[in-house]
């Protein structure tokens, strides 16, 4: 993690967040490579784009919610919904 310091230099500090999730290694995926376990972002990095380092997932192999009648969630006709 990089810092500006009184002089306006970058400094890198020795945060102790940062060494742990280094230390957790990397998950090997079989099919795309190595990705690190553990991942900081801040919420600024996330506002200017920046993603997690994850492998490829294709979503259409995920189980859809059905439609239903949610109307067992509320006590009376639902207008929650």
């Amino acid at each position: 993690m990089e810092r500006l310091n009184r002089e306006g230099d970058f400094t890198i500090q020795k945060n102790p967040m940062v060494k742990e999730a280094a230390a957790a290694g990397l998950y090997t995926s079989p099919l795309h490579g190595k990705f690190p376990k553990i991942q900081l972002l801040a919420i600024e990095d996330l506002f200017n784009g920046h993603r997690p380092e994850a492998p490829f997932m294709d979503s259409s192999v995920f189980k859809k919610a059905r439609a239903g009648n949610w109307d067992w969630m509320c006590e009376g006709p639902c207008r929650c919904l």
